[in-house]
């Protein structure tokens, strides 16, 4: 685990890392997190079993396929908002 160091300018105190996650590392680490979610999570199975449940297997999988996408594309986009305002728009990529 990374510790901080503190330094102190009169009024202003500042944290820093001693190590900096590049953001290719939490993006890989939000990707195997939200797919173990999405295998373990029963919330996902009981979603899909009702929408899928008076459709054949390629209609169903079609459903599955449409409503995933839709899902990430919520949680992308919530996280994009919500990286960006923690970072006041700044991203590091190194």
């Amino acid at each position: 685990m990374a510790t901080s160091v503190a330094s102190s300018n009169e009024d202003n105190i500042t944290v820093e890392p001693e190590n900096n996650i590049n953001l290719w590392t939490i993006v890989g680490k939000g990707i195997v997190m939200g797919l173990l979610h999405v295998f373990t999570g029963v919330d996902h199975m009981g979603t899909l079993a009702t929408l899928s449940s008076n459709l054949g297997v390629c209609q169903a999988f079609q459903v599955g396929i449409r409503w995933g996408i839709g899902h990430s594309i919520g949680l992308v986009l919530v996280a994009t908002i919500l990286l960006l305002l923690s970072s006041g728009g700044e991203v590091s990529q190194h």
